[in-house]
C-alpha cells in the first residue's frame, strides 16, 4: 500500500527512509519490531516488482480498491 500510495503522489524515484516512516500509520511505528531500514527495503522490493511499472491513474485505483 505504501508503494502504491508513493506512486500515486507523483513522486519519483524510491521513498527514502523519511517517507516511509512517513507514511507507515502510527500503530505500526509504535511497535518495537519495526525497523524502518527494514520497512524501506521492503517498499523498493514491492515498487520495483509491482507499482513501477503501472501508471499513476492505476495505482491510485489499485490504492482505493484496496
Amino acid at each position: 500500500m505504501i508503494a502504491l500510495q508513493y506512486h500515486a503522489s507523483h513522486k519519483i524515484g524510491l521513498p527514502s527512509i523519511k517517507e516511509v516512516k512517513h507514511l507507515l500509520p502510527e500503530t505500526v511505528l509504535k511497535l518495537k519490531s519495526v525497523h524502518p531500514q527494514k520497512w524501506t527495503e521492503f517498499v523498493h522490493e514491492k515498487f520495483h516488482s509491482f507499482v513501477e511499472s503501472m501508471s499513476i491513474i492505476e495505482a491510485k485505483i489499485k490504492f482505493l480498491s484496496n
